[in-house]
């Protein structure tokens, strides 16, 4: 015969105590999950080797590029950074604007950032693009480096 256990009951405080530990802790996080403190933090990278010969340097697109105005807020409505990404690139509420960098733009590199606490790491270098003049950076993945002819 199977007995089953009533964790509700006053006989098991310390299960009941455990079940609202565990509620009060998934809705912190669920509430969390808006907050600043998950906000991606960089760090400035621009000596790392590797990196500072990339600083300073011009570069040509090699392709059509996608230029993203993003808001990490999308309540806000407010262009915080561009992204650089190639054709289809990315939607959803921070994406804000969309714009296309023709092939064969010059593309002067600025400087570079880590993500401190995103998964997997992503490097960003910051640029400024001929012809495009937002105050707000812009930044492309150092994965697409395949996409940017040197000059």
């Amino acid at each position: 015969m199977k007995q089953t256990i009533d964790v509700t009951s006053e006989k098991y405080p310390s299960r009941r105590n455990k079940l609202k530990a565990a509620i009060i802790c998934i809705a912190t996080i669920m509430l969390m999950s808006g907050c600043d403190l998950l906000a991606a933090k960089y760090v400035d990278i621009n000596e790392e080797a590797g990196i500072r010969e990339i600083v300073s340097t011009n570069r040509t697109t090699t392709s059509d590029l996608l230029l993203l105005g993003i808001d990490s807020y999308p309540s806000q409505k407010k262009i915080k950074s561009y992204v650089l990404v190639p054709p289809p690139g990315f939607d959803g509420p921070e994406v804000l604007s969309r714009s296309v960098l023709p092939k064969g733009t010059v593309i002067h590199f600025t400087g570079a950032r880590r993500c401190v606490n995103c998964y997997p790491k992503s490097v960003q270098l910051s640029l400024k693009a001929d012809g495009f003049a937002e105050e707000e950076p812009i930044y492309i993945n150092m994965t697409w480096m395949n996409l940017l002819a040197a000059q």
